[in-house]
């Protein structure tokens, strides 16, 4: 298996995830427990393109709200390389769960009048 790493580009991604696992995971039951686990599928890359969603996101709770700066970056990489746009909530750090739920509602109003899919982050 040392040539494995070496020749990624003949290998499948999910071939490349079960290496990744036995090469990061001692326990062969734990081993066994990240292959079953449906997530753990969902982590390669998505194929190049331009696609038709919106995230909405919500993290504000316990930072900036809408002016916040987490992912930021990996959010402006999503959306240069790929077309996914933004939608961040106006959340507020230790407001009531009436104020910041009515927060990202407004965002998820945002999202769509964009006409597009959306999910939340």
């Amino acid at each position: 298996k040392s040539s494995f790493f070496a020749n990624l580009e003949q290998q499948s991604e999910q071939e490349i995830l079960d290496a990744i696992i036995d090469a990061l995971i001692y326990y062969q039951k734990e081993r066994e427990r990240l292959r079953n686990d449906p997530l753990v599928r969902l982590l390669i890359s998505n194929k190049p393109g331009n696609y038709n969603f919106t995230v909405v996101t919500a993290m504000g709770v316990i930072t900036e709200g809408k002016k916040g700066m987490e992912l930021q970056s990996a959010l402006e990489r999503l959306e240069n390389e790929r077309g996914v746009k933004t939608v961040r909530a106006d959340t507020g750090t230790a407001r009531s769960y009436e104020f910041n739920a009515s927060k990202i509602e407004e965002a998820i109003e945002s999202a769509v009048l964009l006409e597009k899919p959306f999910g939340l982050l």
